[in-house]
């Protein structure tokens, strides 16, 4: 049985370091949304002109990726276990970096092409609705700032999720990525290695972006408003990663993004937060802090 007072006396240290730092963060944060730090406010470039799509369009979009990833994944788990002449269940098919890679990019890729298509063919609209416009590259500086302030309070939201699903769900499981990462490390697969830090560093943050902030976001702004905006992709962002234990922590995530989107009308500096935020997660999981 879980022992949540044990498990709290465990790791008292390393909770009150994260819980000040979280306090601080989320006080100099508030600081930073009140403009009262000079340096640290975002430049919006031009407004965009109201998306044209639909509602449907959007859902199917969502949908649309989480097949093309699961076809991705068979088609080359089956290629590469026909090339090796290995069963397609083999444990070294599915930790091969030849087919996470390439099946991450196909996922990708098709998901990328139904949006240009809806957005380019039927919607008869240019990239720039989706946030594709130059900004500011002093913006970079405010997201760097508020990913350092707000990285203690996403790590205690994480904790204490962690703590709640111990004590009251029996455990919990995270992310298959994740998974890999701690998997790959122990056992030296540098090929799986760069693999997963490609798709989770450049792949991700890219295609990610491109459906949620500017796609599913663009569509739903002159609908709903910009708060209402910001927590229904937030949530749906968060959902779709299918994790109990990442759900809290992401849904703070996708707000970050949101906001970030919502301050510089450019797809630019989400998708740049977004690496980021996954590239500090990756340093992270090598230090063996993310276990």
């Amino acid at each position: 049985m879980f022992n949540h007072v044990l498990f709290l006396e465990q790791f008292e240290r390393e909770l009150l370091w994260i819980t000040s730092l979280a306090v601080v963060g989320v006080l100099v944060f508030a600081a930073m949304l009140d403009g009262k730090i000079p340096g640290l406010r975002f430049r919006a470039s031009p407004k965009q002109e109201a998306a044209f799509w639909t509602g449907t369009e959007v859902i199917f979009a969502l949908i649309f990726y989480q097949i093309a990833m699961v076809i991705g994944g068979a088609l080359f788990m089956t290629l590469a276990a026909a090339i090796q002449g290995k069963a397609v269940d083999d444990p070294t098919i599915r930790t091969s970096p030849w087919v996470l890679l390439p099946a991450t990019l196909f996922a990708a890729a098709a998901v990328l092409v139904f949006i240009r298509y809806i957005v380019r063919d039927r919607s008869g609209q240019r990239w720039r609705v989706l946030g594709f416009q130059r900004g500011d590259p002093r913006n970079l500086i405010p997201c760097v700032i508020s990913y350092l302030l707000w990285l203690a309070p996403i790590f205690f939201l994480a904790f204490v999720v962690r703590v709640w699903l111990e004590a009251f769900a029996g455990g919990f499981s995270i992310q298959t990525p994740v998974e890999s990462f701690f998997t790959a490390i122990d056992e030296r697969n540098y090929g799986l290695l760069v693999a997963l830090t490609i798709s989770a560093v450049v792949v991700a943050p890219v295609v990610e972006e491109v459906l949620f902030r500017g796609f599913f976001y663009s569509w739903l702004r002159p609908r709903a408003g910009a708060t209402t905006t910001i927590i229904v992709t937030a949530a749906v962002f968060s959902l779709y990663h299918m994790t109990l234990y990442s759900i809290v922590p992401l849904f703070v995530v996708g707000v970050l993004l949101g906001w970030v989107y919502e301050r510089t009308r450019s797809l630019v500096f989400p998708i740049a937060w977004h690496a980021i935020f996954n590239g500090g997660s990756v340093a992270m999981f090598f230090l063996g802090m993310g276990r």
